[in-house]
């Protein structure tokens, strides 16, 4: 272990962003959503918070806009007074076609509301994933051409990829081999909504000999002492939601909560705001997990912990996030993510924003 940290150490010296951590959300993600997701934003403002610098990108229309498709606001403006079904089907569909077309050359589908796959591959396989991503993709020319080079200059020492859905997973092990074969010595961390998910399937051999480390569930606080131990010469023993590479052997630390005093509010500087295709809006939380977690049937809550449930947020930060990013981005449009609010937080975070109208009238 030691070794990882001096080699870390080492790249962290020679970087002109000595302080920086980049986190990437893959190409896989639909591309029509509207808004980011939200899980690197609230990584990056915990990170900043802590004096460490995140920056964050979001590749799913940088990859589409390398191909010079997109759904433009001058196509969409007709829906925004006068809707039309069959109008907005054509819009969409020609896309989709286009999109599609790129697919085939790679023997795949490559869908608006999901992603890329290979056909024959099958995305719950291993053995699927790790051959299939060492085949070129509609991604690579993007990646070879923009990503690698963009960080080879800005030299990086960490590197973190969120795959939140199965589809990113091709992408992100493929932006991770084409890092190793660039040459690039820092440190790459894999995490997730998704990964948190497979869980013990992730110990492979050949997912580390590509990648360090492997963080469960919430990675803000597990970010930040990595970052820590790394100056520090640390080991990384004690550092919580971490599977990593001691000497020969794969090592869980195991889970620990955030705890609500260390929520963030989200910060989306360097995602493309106000550029996704449809009506943009921003997405919002107010609490890590389900409060209810009693339906049997539901696994979502646990990405988020052991129970499902870490805490509820200050309403109050709730409202000034919404109150800070009106004013950064022009945004009047929000969407809560969260699997259910509380009856309580909707009403304070209600009775607030009447409050506010009101002082706005006077």
């Amino acid at each position: 272990m030691l070794s990882l940290i001096k080699k870390s150490l080492k790249v962290l010296n020679k970087s002109n962003n000595k302080d920086s951590v980049l986190l990437i959300f893959p190409s896989g993600w639909s591309l029509n959503y509207g808004a980011s997701h939200i899980g690197l934003p609230l990584i990056k403002s915990y990170l900043n918070n802590a004096g460490i610098n995140c920056e964050i990108r979001d590749l799913n229309l940088e990859s589409a806009s390398h191909y010079n498709i997109s759904i433009t606001n001058d196509e969409l403006l007709p829906f925004k007074s006068n809707f039309n079904v069959d109008n907005a089907y054509e819009v969409y569909f020609s896309v989709s076609d286009k999109l599609d077309q790129i697919a085939k050359r790679y023997n795949g589908k490559w869908k608006i509301k999901s992603g890329f796959v290979f056909n024959g591959c099958d995305l719950s396989s291993s053995i699927d994933i790790e051959e299939f991503s060492k085949i070129a993709s509609p991604f690579t020319d993007f990646y070879r051409k923009n990503l690698i080079p963009e960080i080879a200059e800005k030299q990086y020492p960490i590197i973190g990829i969120s795959v939140t859905v199965p589809s990113q997973l091709l992408s992100a092990f493929e932006i991770f081999r084409l890092l190793r074969g660039s040459g690039y010595n820092g440190l790459l961390i894999l995490g997730g909504n998704t990964i948190t998910r497979l869980g013990n399937a992730l110990y492979l051999d050949w997912i580390f000999d590509i990648v360090d480390c492997v963080v469960l569930n919430q990675g803000e606080e597990t970010l930040k002492l990595i970052v820590q131990s790394i100056k520090n010469e640390n080991s990384f023993e004690n550092i919580p939601n971490l599977i990593w590479k001691n000497g020969d052997k794969l090592k869980y630390n195991g889970y620990k909560k955030l705890e609500v005093s260390q929520f963030s509010m989200p910060d989306f500087n360097g995602f493309p705001i106000n550029k996704y295709w449809g009506i943009n809006y921003l997405p919002m939380i107010s609490a890590r997990g389900c409060y209810y977690g009693k339906c049997k049937f539901c696994s979502i809550p646990y990405a988020w912990g052991n129970n499902g449930f870490v805490g509820l947020d200050n309403p109050n930060n709730v409202l000034e996030s919404i109150q800070n990013n009106i004013s950064e981005y022009g945004i009047h449009n929000f969407s809560f993510v969260e699997e259910t609010m509380h009856p309580k937080t909707i009403q304070d975070i209600s009775r607030q924003i009447g409050r506010a109208s009101c002082r706005e009238r006077v």
